[in-house]
């Protein structure tokens, strides 16, 4: 169920990102006033009438200004040219250890000289 939620939100997210409620609200408006045309005259009139863009209902009025209103930049354009320029890291040498401590050990079984215990320790799970 939540899942089903998250996609419908996700969904309708997109759809408002996108702009997509501008022209929902569009054709609202363009079927109501085909509708209300088509009351006074034939319906070819009316869709013609109403698609003409001649005589736009109050609600056509305010998409038209919402639409101007969203395009208006809220921050002015960046008009900085911004300039790359590679710079190479720094070279660090580093003189080796010739510390006795820095050979690696190595381990043999030949160094050992304590004997293996006795009986063999056993595996207790816990």
């Amino acid at each position: 169920m939540f899942a089903r939620l998250g996609h419908l939100l996700l969904a309708l997210a997109l759809l408002g990102a996108t702009g997509t409620h501008w022209a929902v609200l569009q054709s609202v408006a363009w079927t109501t006033m085909i509708v209300e045309n088509a009351r006074h005259e034939p319906l070819g009139a009316a869709v013609a009438r109403t698609l003409s863009g001649e005589k736009p209902c109050d609600l056509c009025k305010r998409i038209a200004a919402g639409k101007q209103s969203e395009n208006r930049a809220e921050f002015p354009a960046l008009k900085v040219k911004l300039e790359f320029v590679h710079s190479p890291a720094p070279l660090a040498l580093f003189a080796p250890l010739l510390d006795d401590e820095a050979k690696p050990f190595r381990h043999t079984g030949a160094h050992r000289t304590e004997a293996p215990p006795v009986p063999p320790p056993r595996f207790v799970a816990a």
